[in-house]
């Protein structure tokens, strides 16, 4: 693409020597314009890509006056003939051209009158001005012509330029066919024929005035008044001109719209003609805020200062710039600065002479140079180039090249600028002006590649400012006449190269000689100036208010706009604060609670962490420490922003409590006492002040105090004490011991050795003790005989058999601890008891038969026994026993041949030769024809023998008679027996027998004493005759309760031996 940038639009130099004042462009953005003379027509196309030019003549037969051409939306090009087409008499004609197959087409106008193809609509019809009143519309579909008859203002107006808006409305701009003056515009309703006149500017002369619309529906007009080399933008909704394009010194021949947006205008100057795309503005420029430094936080929040950058930018290609040419900035309320400023382009000089005295001696290349005062004489040489001035490759900026140049002479002399001159290979871009012309030469390895003009008319003798500027990298070449003849000319030209050496150089043909001059040779660089704040630091903390806004070159003003820069360079401060409650020593004696308070002012506090004793942070705002000892808390927060605070510590010391232990044995016997010592327990800050003991295991401490205390182990088993050990500021430890309590066996006595008879009840006394006092027992006696008790200490056994026998006593506890003790139970043989024995009492007379008979028991049950019965008589007799288990019946008979008072004596012997005896007394065997007695006198009454009064002794008188009568079996007589010292009278009369055998006799019978009472009576008698003395014994007792109240042989048998011999009197047995 052919493409230069002049106050920053889009340039295209178009091709010389095609005449572009009619043209359009289409969809691939080739131009398309066309010449003519009186019989041929040539179209030409110009794509603005490549470069590449395409020529289609046609012969046309005829005169052709080409007013205007427009390409259709259907892409075919139309092309207006003014002239009288040939073969239809006086009428204009359309030129339809087909791109694809070269065809041309014609379409006569329906009338005789100047036509002038203007404008394509929205819907790719073409409108025509034609002559005065009317205007055309012609369809491309129907290749049909609509006529619209204007209302005219005056009758001397007609159409001169037209376009069609968005919506259909015709804007015309009114021509005066006959003098020059002010041109009305106007708006034209084809659908009502109303028209409305517009009077917003002059339009001033008989100028073209194309009028085209564009995307947005601006009317552009360009106005080529002599004095207006402009473009108007006309907005149709308010009827106002919004924006005008000041193209001096360009002409503007024509406006089209540009398919992807913007409007194409061809201008011309100094015989060239060049098309540029504009894009109109009318849009603010946008500012961005950069930040260039700063340490971004958290949540948008800086750490550090902010370094901020604006940058303006205007994306619509500006009609005059397109960029930002100010931006204003105002920081938190603050004034209003200038940020940045364009200044726009100006001139560095990087070198000048003006040849006011001879500088320096110029090194010629080839040919021959003098200098004198900035005259250089060139003679018999084709090129000389000049030392250089300065190397361009430096100057890799935009640049400028002037100086002033005259040539003398008329035939092909003259002189110039070189510029990106490369020695080594002889290659350059030259600028040259001579007679009648000047141009650009482009020099490769020494031969001319190519020649471009662009100015004629040049004249010997007159000073010319010749210009190279590079701008945007492309050459824009000047020359302008600094003497009374006026000349302009200008070029645009892009090169391959731009850098390179810079001189003068001046030339004549060969064999020729020129006299070139210079003046005023100056090289600048074009610097853009600007004043910029650069980097904009804010510090501020806080919420930072950004105002600004920026103006671009097209002088819109860009809305005020603020952005926010929040900073927070200052970390929190957090502050610990200690609830708790604490000793005068300052010492805490409860949970410690750390309250955590950070406070940060700006953009706020986010998190607070803390570490207790090193361990890891735990985010949080309170601690409760319960752990007595030294503590640090090490603490910090972090704001919103993310700065974070150094840690800082707080420590204390929460009082440690006292250590219980307990010292006491592993087990103990039941019975024992556990000693528990809790004097090893100690406090690591203080003292023990209490110990308390629970050792009952309800929880409390009230069971006992001290450091030391005893409890009994009373059973088996785990005894659980704790002690609670308190310092003082009241914190406590405890501690728990188990004591194994092991069981103890009773301890038993079963008592001494016992000799028992068999058969005897024997009565046992066992004992025990056992330290386990809440136990409970079982006791088991063993007796030996293979019998046992249980459940008693005391019981009772009988042995049945004589012998030794082992008793053993056994206890056991509920926990099963046993213990024995034994002793000897030694057993005798008992004799067998025996009853009374049973036999008549009455007496019995001689030779009458007497049965006896007794029981007896023998605790020995399993003995066997035998009896022998002694009848008293001198005889006995073996008994007949009937017995069972220790019981029997002894029986036995005899018959007494004598009379007497016989004991009857029974003896039951067992098989261990043990024997028991039972008498009977008596046994009384009379025998009548044996004799009565009689008898009186007194005997000596012994101490004792009267039971009343022991003591008492004295005579005792006595007088008995006793007989039995013949036939009678029980005796008669009386007996008194008078103790006068005690009053003791006993007087009998009645006998139950009388026993008499030799000299001794015995009766039995009752009386009564003092005359009151039953007692019965025993006398007994000797007679002694005259030689041994009679003797006397009585014996009385009360019958009914067998108490002796008299016996002068007190405790002896009642057959015993007589003792007491009377002391008067006589005793006589009568035989």
């Amino acid at each position: 693409m052919v493409e230069a940038e002049t106050g920053n639009q889009l340039t295209y130099p178009l091709p010389p020597n095609i005449y572009f004042d009619k043209w359009d462009i289409d969809s691939n953005l080739k131009i398309w314009t066309a010449r003519c003379n009186s019989t041929h027509l040539e179209i030409y196309s110009f794509d603005t890509a490549t470069g590449a030019i395409t020529r289609k003549p046609y012969y046309v037969g005829g005169p052709i006056w080409l007013s205007n051409i427009v390409v259709g939306k259907n892409g075919l090009v139309y092309l207006e003939n003014n002239n009288p087409t040939p073969g239809y008499g006086d009428y204009r004609c359309l030129y339809e051209y087909n791109p694809v197959t070269n065809a041309l087409m014609v379409y006569p106008t329906p009338d005789v009158c100047n036509i002038e193809a203007k404008y394509v609509d929205g819907q790719g019809n073409i409108w025509i001005r034609a002559g005065f009143q009317y205007i055309y519309k012609f369809d491309i579909a129907t290749k049909k012509y609509t006529r619209y008859k204007i209302p005219l203002i005056e009758a001397s107006l007609f159409p001169r330029s037209l376009c069609v808006d968005n919506s259909g409305m015709v804007w015309m701009i009114l021509a005066n066919g006959h003098s020059w003056g002010i041109y009305p515009f106007v708006k034209y309703d084809p659908k009502t024929n109303r028209i409305e006149q517009i009077n917003i500017f002059p339009i001033q002369d008989q100028s073209d005035h194309m009028l085209d619309v564009d995307q947005q529906g601006i009317i552009w007009i360009t106005d080529t008044h002599s004095g207006n080399r402009r473009i108007l933008l006309f907005d149709p909704s308010t009827k106002t001109v919004i924006h005008e394009i000041n193209l001096y010194p360009f002409v503007p021949s024509q406006v089209k719209p540009n398919p992807k947006g913007g409007m194409w205008i061809s201008k011309y100057y100094a015989a060239s003609y060049y098309v540029s795309l504009y894009n109109r503005d009318n849009q603010s420029p946008e500012t961005e805020v950069n930040i260039d430094d700063g340490v971004l936080g958290q949540n948008g929040w800086y750490t550090s200062d902010v370094q901020i950058s604006l940058h303006g930018s205007d994306l619509t290609n500006d009609l005059t710039d397109g960029a930002t040419v100010e931006t204003k900035v105002a920081v938190n309320g603050g004034e209003w600065q200038t940020y940045y400023k364009d200044l726009g382009y100006q001139p560095q000089t990087l070198f000048y002479d003006d040849f006011s005295s001879a500088k320096q001696e110029w090194i010629v290349e080839s040919g021959a140079w003098t200098i004198n005062n900035g005259i250089y004489n060139v003679s018999s040489g084709a090129g000389v180039v000049a030392k250089s001035l300065i190397s361009g490759s430096d100057l890799l900026d935009d640049w400028n090249l002037t100086a002033y140049v005259k040539f003398q002479g008329w035939n092909m002399q003259g002189g110039g600028l070189i510029f990106g001159y490369d020695q080594s290979t002889n290659s350059y871009y030259a600028v040259r002006i001579n007679y009648g012309e000047s141009y650009l030469l482009v020099v490769k390895n020494g031969v001319i590649v190519l020649r471009r003009y662009f100015s004629g008319s040049m004249r010997p003798n007159k000073w010319y400012a010749l210009s190279v500027k590079k701008v945007g990298g492309i050459f824009q070449i000047t020359v302008k006449s600094l003497d009374t003849y006026w000349l302009e000319g200008m070029l645009f030209f892009d090169p391959e190269a731009t850098n390179g050496k810079f001189g003068l150089i001046a030339w004549a043909d060969y064999g020729q000689s020129a006299i070139v001059q210079f003046d005023n040779v100056t090289i600048q660089r074009s610097v853009r100036q600007e004043i910029s704040m650069g980097a904009l630091t804010v510090s501020q903390d806080g919420v930072n208010t950004i105002m600004y806004y920026s103006i671009d070159k097209a002088g819109n003003i860009e809305s005020t706009k603020q952005t926010t820069i929040k900073i927070d360079k200052t970390p929190p401060q957090t502050t610990a604060i200690l609830v708790g409650e604490q000793a005068p020593s300052g010492i805490y004696i409860s949970d410690v609670v750390v309250n955590l308070q950070a406070v940060d002012e700006t953009s706020g506090v986010n998190r607070t962490y803390y570490s207790l004793n090193g361990a890891t942070s735990t985010e949080g705002t309170t601690l409760t420490v319960s752990t007595a000892g030294d503590h640090t808390v090490s603490f910090y927060s972090t704001d919103i922003a993310g700065n974070q605070e150094a840690p800082s510590t707080i420590t204390f010391s929460i009082n440690k409590p006292p250590v219980a232990s307990i010292s006491c044995p592993e087990s103990v016997n039941e019975g024992e006492q556990i000693q528990l010592d809790a004097t090893g327990s100690y406090d690591p800050d203080g003292t023990i002040t209490a110990y308390d003991w629970d050792l009952d295991s309800d929880g409390e401490y009230d069971d006992a105090h001290g450091s030391i205390v005893s409890i009994p182990a009373i059973d088996d088993g785990v005894v659980t004490a704790s002690v609670k050990v308190i310092d003082l500021y009241s914190s406590t430890d405890t501690a728990t011991v188990t004591v194994s309590v092991l069981n103890v066996a009773p301890n038993v006595e079963a008592g001494e050795n016992h000799l028992v008879n068999e058969g005897e009840l024997v009565n046992f006394a066992g004992n025990f003790s056992d330290p386990g006092t809440a136990d409970t027992h079982t006791v088991t006696w063993s007796f030996g005989d293979g019998s046992t008790c249980t459940g008693s200490l005391t019981p009772t056994h009988k042995y049945d058999n004589e012998g030794t026998y082992t008793v053993t006593l056994t206890v056991t506890d509920d926990d099963g601890g046993s213990s024995s003790d034994s002793f000897i139970v030694t057993v005798r043989n008992v004799a067998p008891v025996l009853s009374q024995v049973v036999a008549s009492a009455d007496p019995l007379l001689i030779n009458t038969q007497i049965t006896a008979n007794a029981n007896f028991t023998d605790q020995g049950f399993l003995d066997s026994h035998t009896a022998i019965w002694d009848w008293g008589d001198g005889t006995s007799s073996a008994g007949t026993i009937l017995e069972t288990e220790g019981s029997g019946l002894v029986k036995g008979q005899h018959a007494y041949t004598a009379a007497g008072v016989y004991t009857v004596t029974l003896t039951v012997m067992d098989d261990y030769g043990d024997f028991g005896t039972a008498k009977f007394e008596y046994v009384i065997v009379y025998n009548p024809s044996a004799g009565f007695i009689t008898g009186g006198g007194w005997i000596q009454s012994p101490a004792g023998a009267y039971a009343a009064d022991p003591a008492l002794k004295g005579k005792a008188t006595f007088a008995f008679v006793s007989n039995y009568h013949k036939g009678a079996s029980v005796p008669t007589g009386n007996i008194e027996f008078l103790l006068p010292v005690a009053g003791f009278k006993f007087k009998g009369a009645c006998y139950d027998w009388l026993v008499v055998s030799g000299n001794k006799a015995i009766c039995k019978g009752s009386g009564t004493v003092n005359g009151a009472g039953d007692y019965g009576f025993i006398l007994s008698i000797i007679d002694g005759g005259s030689k041994d003395g009679d003797m006397f014994r009585i014996r009385i007792w009360d019958i009914e309760t067998g108490v002796t109240v008299y016996d002068n042989q007190l405790g002896d048998p009642d057959t015993a031996d007589l003792s007491t011999v009377i002391s008067g009197g006589s005793i006589v047995i009568h035989k």
